[in-house]
């Protein structure tokens, strides 16, 4: 199953129903929300655009398993494309909502 949901485009991957559980289970049912979020975030960058899914996904559960939403105008977590790999980078905004936490 991994290999075919990578040959996936990245509005497939995220609307797979396997990606749907998986943030479902970490967002407590608000995970259609949270693909949503993912794919436009993408939609703004093309640094990401040509980023795996697989890359995109990581990122993307790292910031669902600290609850922290992926919008950039938020400024609490981002997706940020280096060497053709998404990676998590977090905000300060996202690092004082944690710490209040």
């Amino acid at each position: 199953m991994a290999n075919q949901l990578s040959t996936y485009t990245h509005k497939q991957f995220f609307n797979a129903p396997t990606v749907q559980k998986a943030f479902d289970d970490v967002w407590k049912g608000a995970g259609t929300q949270f693909a949503v979020s993912i794919l436009s975030v993408l939609q703004g960058s093309q640094s990401l655009k040509s980023a795996s899914n697989k890359s995109i996904y990581a990122a993307a559960m790292k910031a669902a398993v600290l609850n922290l939403p992926i919008e950039p105008s938020l400024g609490r977590a981002y997706l940020v494309p280096y060497k053709g790999q998404a990676q998590f980078q977090l905000g300060y905004k996202g690092l004082i909502e944690l710490a209040q936490r």
